[in-house]
C-alpha cells in the first residue's frame, strides 16, 4: 500500500487560535481569521520531489497572503512566524509570486489568479527548485532536468526538510497535490510522488 503525504494536524501553528481547517483527506486548507497560520507536511522532503498546489481564493489580490515550500523540519511555528522570515524557507509566496531562498527574496513575478496552480520541483541533490503555473515555462528559465540549469531559488544541503503551507487572511485558501490524486500537469522527467514507496525514510527521528 501507498501512502502520500498530507497536512499534518498536529504539526501546526496553535497560539493564534488553531484558525486552519483542514479537509479532502487534509490536502485542502482555508483560513479562518487574519492571523498568521502555517502547517508542516506528515512526510519529509527527500531527492527529488514534484507536487502542484492550487490557490483556490485568497483575501487579497496582491501582496504575501500565502506561501509553501520547505522549511527546516524543527522551525518554529509558533506565534507571530512567517515562512518567508525564516532563513530556512525555500519556496513561493503568492498571489504576488515572489521566490525565497534560504529565508531572502528573489525577483518579483505575476499576480497569482484564483484558479490557477503553482507547479514545484525540488532537487536534494542539486539544491535547487523551480516553479511555473499551470504548463507554463520553468520561471527563471531553468530546467528541472538539467542540473546545471537556472533555478527559481536555492536552498541548504544537509538540512531535513518538511513541506509547509501558510496563510494568513480570511477565507485564503488552496489544495496541494502531492501526487495521491493524481497531477493536473506532467511532472518533469525524474520527479517523484512524496509518497511511502518514493521516499522509504518517510519518518522523521527526535536526534535528542
Amino acid at each position: 500500500m501507498v501512502n502520500y503525504c498530507t497536512w499534518d494536524g498536529n504539526n501546526r501553528q496553535v497560539p493564534n487560535g488553531n484558525t486552519i481547517v483542514l479537509s479532502k483527506g487534509n490536502l485542502q486548507v482555508v483560513q479562518g481569521s487574519n492571523v498568521n497560520q502555517s502547517i508542516k507536511s506528515t512526510f519529509p522532503f527527500h531527492g527529488k520531489q514534484y507536487i502542484e498546489v492550487k490557490m483556490i481564493s485568497n483575501s487579497s489580490s496582491v501582496g504575501s497572503r500565502q506561501s509553501i515550500g520547505i522549511i527546516e523540519y524543527n522551525a518554529n511555528i509558533e506565534s507571530t512566524f512567517t515562512p518567508s522570515s525564516n532563513s530556512t524557507f525555500s519556496g513561493i509566496v503568492f498571489p504576488r509570486l515572489t521566490p525565497y531562498s534560504d529565508g531572502s527574496a528573489g525577483s518579483i513575478g505575476a499576480d497569482l489568479t484564483n484558479g490557477q496552480t503553482i507547479c514545484l520541483a525540488y532537487s536534494e541533490e542539486d539544491q535547487k527548485w523551480w516553479y511555473r503555473v499551470n504548463d507554463g515555462a520553468w520561471i527563471g528559465g531553468g530546467d528541472p532536468t538539467v542540473s546545471s540549469s537556472t533555478p527559481s531559488g536555492t536552498f541548504t544541503s544537509g538540512k531535513t526538510y518538511l513541506w509547509i503551507n501558510h496563510l494568513y487572511g480570511t477565507d485564503d485558501e488552496n489544495i496541494t497535490d502531492f501526487g495521491g490524486s493524481g497531477y493536473a500537469y506532467t511532472p518533469p522527467a525524474g520527479y517523484n510522488t512524496v509518497s511511502s514507496d518514493k521516499h522509504p525514510e518517510a519518518t522523521i527521528t527526535d536526534p535528542s
